[in-house]
């Protein structure tokens, strides 16, 4: 295309230059998940520190193949990485553009001096959990908001039209003391009545509320300082993700209190730093590691045990890895199972509003049937 205008149509030079400075190998809506996005930003990483290459032309050119949240995230790590930080450095000051856990893994190996391998470790362990979890989330909203919309209006339609007359009907048949009006009726009617009231506070407190989780700042905050105390799921993936750390550092040959020291000031999870902080000066103080951290909860005792049984350094690695599959599996399914009761659930609220109108309903001309059939 280049070669056509400059030769026929050099006018059109800058045009040239404005549509190929525009092109984009990815969709407008892609399919992506994030897991995805920072699935290929870890391995173009990996590339660039496996063959020497530099990684801000990497990322730069990777950042033009994206749009939208991400691109703009990959864009300030370039910046980043142009003010002369390193890697690890503009990584920690990017937050989203990787997951927590990759950047402590890289942070780690740095310290470590183990990038090759962390590098393989996080490639070849990659769970599709993530990806299924977030397609699954995804799916689930768009059902939930169409089906909403709908119901929203199906709702519009009975309090405009439907409701008012029924409750006409209601008065002024309860003014001959022959008819009892439904309760189903009477409760419907004031809890709409009582939506309808509050709706534009609703709408703004929704509003703010969806403004306020967009936020990156509290994004992660919640996810760093909040999710690991509240969420079993969260804690136990983390002290799994913290078990091959260790296996890292003990593969190769770094003593156990550094590491813990390492971790300690490096982790993003406030409440693990504490525990970390706590479990090394127990160990400077003369305890088991194991055992400091079994008791600050980072793992159990009997994991403990089984680490402290193995007598060589090999053997120790993989029973920590082993426990540390083993907890990220189980986190797995468990996460799987929360998310194939989504969409369910949605149905079922749906349904329940649906049966309470219905149920209303029918009551009310049931009273009305009988009421009409007296002599």
């Amino acid at each position: 295309m280049s070669s056509f205008f400059a030769t026929y149509l050099p006018s059109f030079g800058k045009l040239d230059h404005l549509l190929l400075s525009r092109w984009r190998i990815s969709a407008w809506f892609s399919g992506d998940t994030v897991d995805d996005r920072q699935r290929s930003l870890l391995r173009m990483l990996a590339a660039a520190h496996q063959q020497r290459l530099d990684p801000t032309v990497l990322v730069d050119n990777l950042a033009s193949e994206h749009r939208g949240a991400y691109r703009r995230r990959l864009k300030r790590l370039v910046r980043r990485l142009h003010e002369g930080l390193s890697l690890v450095d503009a990584l920690e000051q990017t937050p989203d553009v990787l997951s927590d856990e990759t950047v402590l893994a890289i942070r780690f190996a740095t310290q470590c001096g183990t990038l090759d391998s962390t590098y393989s470790r996080l490639i070849a362990g990659r769970d599709e959990t993530d990806n299924r979890v977030q397609h699954a989330a995804g799916h689930s909203t768009i059902y939930a908001s169409i089906i909403g919309l709908f119901a929203v209006l199906v709702v519009i339609f009975q309090m405009t039209f439907i409701l008012p007359i029924f409750l006409k009907i209601s008065e002024e048949l309860t003014e001959g003391a022959t008819f009892r009006s439904a309760g189903p009726l009477r409760s419907l009617a004031a809890t709409i009545e009582a939506i309808t009231d509050y709706f534009p506070l609703i709408l703004i407190a929704s509003f703010l509320l969806f403004l306020l989780l967009k936020l990156t700042r509290v994004r992660r905050f919640l996810r760093r300082a909040v999710a690991g105390r509240w969420i079993d799921t969260i804690a136990k993936r983390r002290s799994a993700n913290l078990l091959n750390l260790i296996a890292d550092s003990l593969e190769a040959g770094r003593p156990l209190t550094s590491s813990l020291s390492t971790l300690a000031r490096y982790h993003y999870d406030r409440g693990i730093r504490q525990k970390l902080l706590l479990a090394r000066n127990e160990v400077e103080q003369g305890s088991v590691a194991w055992d400091s951290l079994a008791e600050v909860k980072l793992i159990s005792a009997a994991e403990s045990d089984a680490i402290q049984k193995m007598n060589g350094t090999t053997d120790r690695v993989w029973t920590i890895r082993r426990f540390a599959d083993w907890n990220r599996d189980k986190v797995s399914r468990k996460r799987e199972n929360r998310s194939s009761l989504r969409q369910p659930l949605i149905v079922l609220c749906l349904g329940a509003i649906v049966l309470w109108i219905g149920y209303a309903y029918f009551q009310f001309l049931t009273n009305l049937v009988e009421n009409l059939a007296r002599p």
